[in-house]
């Protein structure tokens, strides 16, 4: 780059305007002045004595104008001896003689101060004397003030001001850096416009600064290049913002070349060498660390930052970056002191953050983890707003210190606040996830609180969010597979589906990863044997037998490829795992002839393998009985070789419950009590499931007891209340031990009728037992007798549809007592819904009776429902029932005395015969009365539909008058808006053909005109003597046109006359009335501008006159119209405003005559006067 008039650039030195060598006067005796002139002391500014107090001496012994003060102050502050500079500023302004020699020293000392602030520590080390940053800007601040009361309006002091709080800006609180800017801003633009049309350069970088902090980089960009366009040589440096601009604006390339020609002119410019560090380390960033590019740009970068750190070793960014090297080298040493002295030296939050963040990585990465913690907080709090990577550190680093809760509280705060940060959400969701696992048993449960099963939907969105980022990427990836293994446990229980896609997914890329491998296609051994056997054991839950055995047997078969790549796999109790789960799924899959087979193939190996007997035990039991040879057998071996184990006593128990014929007298003689008491007694007194089949035991009983009697009632409470003692230890053990807990609510329901108790266990149990249709059931009844009918009724059809119970007579009978119910109670309040809940109820009896015909109880039960649905139509009104329906219900009602008859006859009526004849008699007399009602109810209807008819007919004569006077309003309506429009349309087309005429007429009247004009030229020329020409300046000119206008206007007035009294109709001898005042004729109104139109009518003789007059008596015969065409696609409101413009135009333009006098003015325009200005004129002529 060059200067403006061609030379080379070189970057102006910071105080050059120092000389090399200082003279000093001093005082000395007469006669040595006169000898030897003026006597000196010489001082060479780049020899300055260390101790400059005997210069302070001199200089205030001989009473030295500030100008030496100052010059010697900043020749010390050239050699960066800047408290040696405050010093001698300090001592010098006491000694000035007035307040305007004061102030330049103040500002002088306002810059040291400043620059000071530059070199000073942001924070101090503990026990360091050494000032900090914010000492010496508050001395900037008393020195600023001081200087403002000497002369507040000076430019110095405004600019001071904005430097200053520039200086400010750099605080974390953004309102407050927002403070500091706009005051920044104002001072700079107040120096701006006080300054000369040079401009104030460093103002205007002022300014730039301030909008670059202020996020304006276009502006920002405009200023900077207009300091280094004025001055290029200016320090600090333009160049340096411009890059900065072109950063921030998206423009790299533009940036590093900005910075790069600011390196050229002073290559020790230790910002310069930052930014091109960044740089570099941006240029890193994209590309991958394998290619040879990476290395050289990093090398770069790291070249940079030498530089800048050998100008000056506490350049907070300089260290931060140093810093940060060393840790990546595994420096540690070297990084933490760098990274503390970065942390020390600055006062720019990103930095400091920066720095603090490097010092947390070593911590972390040493295993201090209270140190990192720490570290990570300030990193945190030093950026307004926080910053995430230091946020993620302080959640890691408490799960290491076991403070899962806290770790959790950070995460769901980093989660609120960045929702796309895929690395928050991924831990955030496997803490979810673990203490949902955790808090879920294996064995079926989905949840056991409502809190877990809230953590277990945000867990499963946390995770498959995250899985959504890259579900389409099958590349090998730990933490990929570790997400998907963690969802499939997730969704296992409520989604099966979704939990065997995930595995599947993770099937998928290993067979990517071993095809990127090896080239081959895929082999069973490409995958893990144990995610193949996962897979195939969700697929068994999901009842996908077929699919569950083939993944069983392609994982056996790539045993022995597994053996063979790693001979230190258990691939024994691999095969023995997966053979077990191949034989559970051919029993489930009803092959239990394959699943023998299976099993003893385990046995064969495995002789004492418990799961694989108690198995066949029993397979046995279900395929010939509990009591045949082969289940005896079987067991009884188990109980002899693994007696002790309590999988085999519960199997035992199993058959003993099953072998029961009826309930004992005496709980004692119980076999399967016995053996309970035994298992707790010798065993583990802590069994739970022995201790719970106790509870069932006494529970059983306890139903089974007649209770006539105040004692039996007695022995019948206490029953109940060991039941419960049992059921209680149970819950002791395992507080999730949901049949335990559900033994405990039927025991409340039937000894104590305590249903609301009920419900809440039974709520608990089934939200843990989600698989077991009792629970549900259970809940249902409770829920009906506390007479909640819309959550029983949930309740029964959810164990019907979900549970496939739809074949269980005695819930649909349930469901049709709970509608029924439901009815009666709401009979005589609204009678209709009472008929609606009861014929549901008939439907569920008689969907029950459909599936026990024999029954009599159900029988009943549609005959009972059969009579009440007749009743409850009898009380409906009239307007709410039908013949129709009537009529349904006299059939019901015929099929229920058919039934009740019949169970009279039954060998095991539900009730006594002679109710159930009575109950037929009833609903004889009953049919009787609802024919008459029937009748009745027909009459009604007959009567009623003849009234409906006739009104009906009256209304719809009645709309279609309606209809057809609105038919005929809106054709009225159309036809009116269609005859203004066309009226529009006509007026516009006759004042477009009205202005095309008279602009026709316009065009010939001013070639005509221009014709005549020609003419009297001419005529004048040959007539007349030739005229000099005259300048523009010449006073004449004036005068002469307006002598030669007037003798012309004379005549043809005198001319004109007779004509003119004859159309006024003035006679000769008449007075002559003052002449009126006279306007020019404008076309379309009169100009209003300044300047005159040039569109005049120009009339010069008698003929242009006449001409005028019957133009003007025309225009009284002719349409108005605009001076302008007025465009086709207008109508409505704009044509109608057109159209009132046009007439109003016309209006202010008729009859008017043209007189000799305004001719003469109209001639004057025709006079061409250059580009002089318009002169006024006034309405009449002298």
């Amino acid at each position: 780059m060059s200067a403006p008039n061609g030379s080379a650039i070189h970057l102006r030195e910071r105080f050059s305007e120092i000389p090399n060598n200082i003279f000093i006067p001093v005082t000395t005796d007469e006669e040595y002045d006169q000898e030897d002139g003026p006597a000196v002391v010489e001082l060479d500014r780049d020899g300055l004595p260390e101790d400059p107090t005997e210069l302070c001496t001199l200089l205030e012994n001989e009473q030295s104008p500030r100008k030496f003060w100052m010059q010697i102050a900043l020749a010390y502050a050239r050699l960066r001896r800047l408290d040696t500079a405050i010093e001698i500023i300090k001592q010098g302004i006491p000694h000035q003689t007035s307040d305007q020699e004061k102030l330049p020293m103040l500002h002088c000392l306002t810059y040291l101060f400043l620059e000071r602030s530059r070199t000073a520590p942001a924070n101090a080390e503990s026990g360091s004397a050494e000032q900090t940053k914010q000492h010496f800007l508050q001395l900037a601040t008393q020195t600023i003030n001081e200087a403002a009361r000497i002369d507040p309006s000076s430019p110095l002091v405004t600019l001071t001001t904005g430097i200053f709080a520039v200086f400010q800006s750099s605080t974390p609180n953004s309102t407050e850096r927002t403070h500091k800017l706009d005051t920044a801003l104002r001072s700079f633009d107040r120096v701006i416009q006080q300054a000369s049309k040079r401009g104030n350069m460093l103002a205007t970088m002022g300014k730039a600064r301030v909008l670059y902090g202020k996020k304006r980089y276009e502006q920002a960009l405009a200023c900077y290049q207009e300091v280094l366009q004025k001055r290029p040589d200016m320090d600090p440096d333009p160049r340096i913002g411009i890059g900065l601009c072109f950063w921030q604006l998206g423009h790299k390339e533009d940036a590093q070349k900005a910075w790069a020609r600011a390196l050229e002119l002073n290559p020790d410019s230790k910002v310069a060498n930052v930014l091109m560090t960044e740089y570099y380390l941006h240029v890193t960033s994209t590309i991958p660390e394998h290619e040879p590019d990476f290395a050289i740009n990093y090398k770069n970068a790291i070249n940079h930052t030498q530089r800048a750190y050998k100008a000056d070793k506490n350049l907070a960014i300089a260290n931060s970056a140093f810093a940060t090297h060393f840790l990546a080298k595994k420096g540690f040493p070297q990084c933490e002191s760098l990274a503390k002295k970065a942390t020390q030296y600055s006062d720019v939050p990103a930095i400091s953050s920066d720095a603090y963040f490097t010092l947390a990585r070593k911590f972390h990465a040493e295993g201090n983890h209270q140190e990192a913690f720490a570290n990570y907080r300030k990193s945190d709090q030093a950026r307004e707003g926080g910053w995430l990577p230091a946020k993620l550190g302080v959640g890691q680093v408490q799960i290491l210190l076991q403070d899962i809760s806290g770790a959790k509280l950070t995460f769901e705060g980093i989660v609120q606040e960045h929702p796309k940060c895929v690395e928050a959400k991924t831990v955030l969701g496997t803490l979810y996830a673990n203490e949902v696992l955790s808090s879920i048993p294996r064995s079926g449960f989905t949840a056991s609180k409502d809190d877990i099963s809230e953590l277990h939907r945000k867990a499963i969105l946390l995770l498959d969010s995250v899985r959504n980022t890259w579900k389409a990427d099958n590349t090998i990836d730990p933490a990929h597979e570790t997400i998907l293994l963690t969802l499939s446990r997730l969704y296992e229980h409520d989604q099966p589906e979704k939990s065997r896609q995930c595995l599947e997914q993770v099937e998928k890329m290993h067979i990517a990863a071993a095809e990127s491998a090896e080239g081959d296609e895929d082999t069973p051994a490409a995958v893990p044997l144990q995610l193949i056997n996962n897979m195939a054991v969700m697929c068994w839950n999901q009842g996908q037998y077929a699919k569950a055995r083939e993944l069983y047997q392609r994982a056996l078969s790539g045993i022995p490829q597994l053996k063979q790549q790693d001979e230190t796999a258990d691939t024994d109790a691999l095969a023995t795992t997966l053979t077990y789960n191949l034989a559970r799924c051919e029993e489930a899959a009803g092959n239990l002839d394959e699943a023998i087979t299976q099993y003893e193939k385990i046995l064969q190996h495995h002789e004492h393998y418990i799961d694989a007997n108690m198995r066949l035990a029993y397979i046995f039991a279900k395929r010939h009985g509990v009591n045949s040879e082969a289940a005896q057998s079987k067991i009884t071996q188990l109980m002899s070789t693994d007696g002790n184990n309590l999988e085999v006593r519960a199997l035992y128990a199993w058959f003993l419950n099953r072998q029961r014929r009826k309930p004992p007298t005496n709980i004692g003689e119980d076999p399967e009590q016995r053996h309970f008491k035994n298992t707790l007694q010798t065993h583990d007194k802590h069994d739970r499931y022995s201790l719970t089949g106790m509870g069932n035991i006494y529970l059983m009983a306890a139903r089974e007891m007649r209770r006539e009697t105040d004692p039996e009632k007695e022995k019948r409470r206490k029953t109940y209340e060991k039941a419960v003692e049992f059921f209680d230890k149970a819950l002791q053990l395992d507080p999730k031990n949901a049949y335990a807990a559900q033994g405990i609510a039927i025991a409340m329901v039937e000894d104590k009728r305590d249903l609301r108790g009920a419900v809440s266990i039974f709520n608990s149990v089934r939200d843990t037992l989600s698989n077991d249709v009792h629970a549900v059931i259970n809940l249902g009844h409770c829920l009906a007798g506390l007479e909640q009918w819309g959550r029983a009724t949930e309740m029964y059809e959810t164990a019907i549809t979900k549970f496939n119970q739809g074949r269980d007579p005695n819930l649909l009978a349930a469901i049709g007592r709970v509608w029924y119910v439901r009815g009666k109670r709401e009979a005589h309040k609204n009678p209709k819904e009472a008929y609606e809940h009861i014929n549901t109820a008939l439907k569920y009896a008689k969907d029950a009776l459909e599936l026990a015909k024999e029954s009599p109880i159900f029988m009943f039960n549609v005959a009972f429902l059969q009579s009440e649905l007749v009743n409850q139509i009898m009380l409906l009104k009239e307007t709410q029932r039908n013949v129709a329906i009537m009529e349904a219900a006299a059939i019901e009602l015929d099929e229920a005395v058919k039934s009740f008859l019949a169970l009279s006859t039954n060998s095991h009526p539900p009730y006594p015969p002679k109710e159930l004849e009575a109950r037929a008699n009833l609903s004889r007399t009953m049919r009787k009365q609802l024919d008459r009602r029937i009748a009745s109810q027909r009459e009604y209807e007959t009567t009623t539909s003849a009234r409906l008819a006739s009104a009906r007919a009256q209304r719809e004569k009645e709309i279609a008058a309606e209809q057809e006077a609105r038919r005929r309003k809106q054709e009225a309506e159309e036809e009116k808006k269609r005859k203004i429009a066309e009226e529009r349309r006509r007026l516009v087309e006759e004042a477009r053909e009205f202005a095309a005429r008279k602009a026709e007429e316009e065009q010939e009247r001013e070639e005509r005109d221009a014709t005549r004009k020609r003419g009297r030229t001419e005529g004048r020329n040959k007539r007349g003597p030739k005229r000099d020409v005259v300048d523009s300046d010449d006073d004449d000119l004036g005068a002469g046109y307006e002598s030669d206008n007037r003798s012309r206007s004379r005549s043809r007035s005198e001319a004109a006359e007779p004509r003119k009294r004859k159309k006024s109709g003035e006679t000769p001898g008449k007075k002559k009335e003052p002449p009126r005042k006279k306007k020019k004729l404008t076309r379309g109104g009169s100009s209003s501008g300044k300047y005159k139109s040039k569109d005049t009518i120009d009339s010069a003789d008698e003929e242009a006159l006449d001409d005028l007059d019957s133009l003007d008596e025309d225009d009284a015969e002719m349409p108005p119209s605009s001076s302008a065409p007025v465009p086709a696609e207008k109508s409505g409101a704009e044509d109608d405003e057109e159209v009132e413009a046009v007439t109003s135009t016309a209006r202010r333009g008729k009859k008017r005559v043209v007189d000799d006098d305004e001719e003469d003015e109209i001639e004057d325009k025709d006079i061409d006067m250059g580009d002089a200005p318009p002169v006024p004129q006034d309405d009449e002529e002298d």
